[in-house]
């Protein structure tokens, strides 16, 4: 799966490692009650990261389209 980092930092940890705007290919995984990724980070080393940090490139295109359709559709 493909995701694009969103944001590096959260209400508890800040993360080196991830660059927002970046897309990562991840594996998912759960630890503790948080629900992370499993990703190779910017220097290639695997890590666990929270979800929070990323969005799926498929729904960030279902977002965009949705958008564009609302747009088109107030425009008439």
């Amino acid at each position: 799966m493909k995701l694009r980092c969103i944001k590096n930092k959260t209400e508890w940890i800040e993360y080196a490692g991830i660059t927002p705007g970046k897309i990562y290919e991840i594996e998912d995984a759960y630890v503790g009650s948080y629900s992370t990724y499993y990703i190779k980070d910017d220097d290639k080393q695997y890590k666990y990261f929270l979800k929070e940090c990323f969005i799926e490139l498929k729904e960030e295109r279902n977002k965009k389209l949705e958008q564009l359709l609302d747009d088109n559709i107030e425009n008439k």
